[in-house]
C-alpha cells in the first residue's frame, strides 16, 4: 500500500483476508464507497487474475503501457501508479525477482515523475497518466513494498477511482466498469 502524507490511514484490510471471507469474489464499489463479498458478477471489461509465482497469495493482470504488454498488481491502497524499474524495458525473471525481493537495502531519489501517454487496462483506456518510480522519495511505502514495486507495477487509484472493479477468484478475472 501506498499512502501519501496528507492521508490518513486506521488500518489495512489485505486481499488476502477479504478472500477469506468470501467463496467467490471481492468487489470494491468506488463510486458508492462500498466492498462487496460474493456480489453478483459484474458485467464490463475483464482480464485475467494470474497468481503470482513469487508471492503467494497476490495476483497480477497485464496491461498495455504505451502499447508495450507489463504485468500489475492492482493496489486498492495505492494513490499513484507505482511503475516498475525499467518500465517498458526488460523484465525481471521469475528468479531475479526473487533474489531482489530478499534485498534489503533501497536507496530512494528524488523527481521520477513520469507521465504515461496510454495506458489500457481490460480495454479501458487511460491517457496522461502520472506515475512515480516506486523509488521516489514522495511515495510512502515500506521497504517490501518498494522492492515489490520495482519488480511489478502497482495499479492504483488513478484507475480505480470513478469504477467499480471485481476480483472473481473463481472464474480468476478482474473486471473493471
Amino acid at each position: 500500500m501506498v499512502v501519501s502524507e496528507k492521508d490518513t490511514v486506521d488500518g489495512i484490510v489485505g486481499l488476502n483476508y477479504l478472500r477469506k471471507m468470501c467463496s467467490k469474489n471481492v468487489t470494491f464499489d468506488y463510486i458508492n464507497k462500498k466492498i462487496l463479498l460474493d456480489n453478483d458478477i459484474i458485467s464490463t471489461n475483464s482480464t485475467t487474475l494470474i497468481p503470482d509465482p513469487i508471492i503467494k497469495g497476490q495476483f497480477l493482470i497485464e496491461f498495455y503501457v504505451n502499447g508495450v504488454l507489463e504485468l500489475g498488481e492492482i493496489d486498492t491502497g495505492c494513490n499513484y501508479f507505482a511503475y516498475r524499474k525499467n518500465i517498458l524495458g526488460e523484465k525481471m525473471s521469475d528468479e531475479e525477482r526473487q533474489s531482489f525481493l530478499n534485498f534489503n537495502n533501497i536507496e530512494t531519489e528524488m523527481n521520477t515523475q513520469q507521465i504515461f501517454r496510454e495506458i489500457e487496462i481490460a480495454g479501458i483506456l487511460y491517457t496522461n497518466i502520472e506515475g512515480l518510480s516506486s523509488l521516489d522519495k514522495n511515495v510512502q511505502a515500506s521497504n517490501w513494498g518498494r522492492r515489490c514495486f520495482q519488480t511489478i507495477n502497482g495499479l492504483g487509484s488513478p484507475f480505480l477511482e470513478n469504477h467499480i472493479i471485481q476480483m472473481d477468484f473463481e472464474n480468476m478475472e478482474f473486471r473493471i466498469k
